[in-house]
């Protein structure tokens, strides 16, 4: 009688939840038969199974350690010009979008009427500077008194001081830019009365773009002002080249970041305000390392690893990681030039399975 007829045998009449035990644990023991686990048998049937990969010969190489940021673009000169005095504005010069010179006049107000006091108030000074000057070449003749030329002095200052500031008000009449570039703002028209302060147009200079980021305390130290920066603008799906201008001194205190601004040429005014900008900073430079792609590491609870050839097998090595840059990364410990290390299907890979290597 065979061993599962016996088990039967013994539990008859002991009632069907028994007959249904006794069927599990004759399974279990059919299955278990000479001391192996069906589970450890399927883990050693994979790991029997050659497996196709690729490899590349580690060695070692120039790695550059950079910072990476994300701005926003803004224009090297942005002003807004404002009233400097009380009037209506009597012309304005230009609309949004114009280019305008520097030096070119943007808009007058009341210009016409402090023009003719100008005028008035110069025609009297002149009369002043004429009537003293006459009055000294008489006093040579003793024909005028000393009384009659300290008047004719006091009208003088008093007229010249008039003429001054009816020129300075006229001078202020007429707002002029101070440098070139395009109207980007206008904010009031013509024939407005305005008060000293009213903004009237804004004007911008974008021919050189700043990037403003914000940088982590820990790698302030790493930066050089006037180090090259790479300027990439994904809405114009480009990149530029700038240079580290300033950090500034003080962090924010909430984020605990530092501010950076990095100049970038923009000539053909490609690069518009208010962009989003990504900022690759050159930070360190790392002669002789070992570099891997970093996909190729393995993470996993007690370290990290990476395998390599190891003749017809693949070898399961631990690696010590350490700064990484565009989806690479150096190897501090671990590997050795020289090593073939596997890059392509290394996720279905345990230590010392066989493998078959591909081109």
């Amino acid at each position: 009688m065979s061993g599962l007829g016996r088990m039967f045998q013994s539990v008859r009449g002991t009632g069907f939840l028994t007959i249904i035990i006794v069927l599990i644990a004759a399974a279990w023991q059919s299955g278990c038969k000479n001391g192996e686990q069906p589970i450890q048998a399927s883990t050693v049937a994979t790991s029997s199974m050659a497996v196709n990969v690729r490899t590349i010969a580690v060695q070692t190489n120039t790695f550059v350690e950079s910072v990476r940021l994300l701005g926003e673009t803004q224009a090297d000169k942005d002003l807004i010009y404002s009233a400097e005095i009380a009037g209506r504005l009597e012309y304005l010069a230009v609309d949004f979008g114009d280019m305008v010179q520097s030096g070119q006049i943007l808009a007058r107000i009341d210009y016409e009427m402090l023009k003719a006091q100008a005028d008035q108030v110069r025609a009297a000074s002149d009369l002043a500077k004429k009537t003293y000057d006459r009055l000294l070449t008489l006093r040579e003749d003793e024909l005028v008194t000393q009384q009659q030329i300290d008047e004719a002095n006091a009208q003088l200052i008093q007229a010249q001081a008039q003429l001054e500031q009816t020129e300075t008000a006229l001078k202020r009449s007429e707002v002029k830019s101070t440098i070139s570039g395009v109207v980007a703002g206008k904010f009031v028209e013509a024939g407005e009365y305005m008060m000293p302060g009213t903004p009237i147009v804004r004007i911008l200079n974008h021919s050189t773009i700043i990037v403003i980021a914000q940088v982590p305390e820990t790698r302030v130290p790493d930066l050089t002002v006037g180090a090259d920066v790479s300027v990439t603008i994904d809405a114009l799906k480009d990149t530029f080249t700038g240079s580290l201008d300033v950090v500034l001194p003080q962090s924010d205190p909430e984020s605990r970041t530092f501010t950076v601004r990095v100049k970038t040429p923009n000539p053909d005014r490609r690069i518009m305000v208010g962009m989003a900008a990504t900022l690759t900073i050159a930070v360190k430079k790392h002669d002789d390392v070992i570099v891997i792609p970093q996909e190729v590491v393995i993470e996993q609870v007690d370290g990290r690893y990476v395998f390599i050839r190891n003749g017809d097998q693949a070898r399961k090595v631990k690696v010590t990681l350490g700064p990484s840059e565009n989806k690479s990364v150096i190897i501090t410990d671990g590997l050795k030039p020289g090593d073939e290390l596997i890059v392509d299907g290394h996720r279905e890979l345990v230590d010392g399975q066989p493998i078959n290597i591909v081109r």
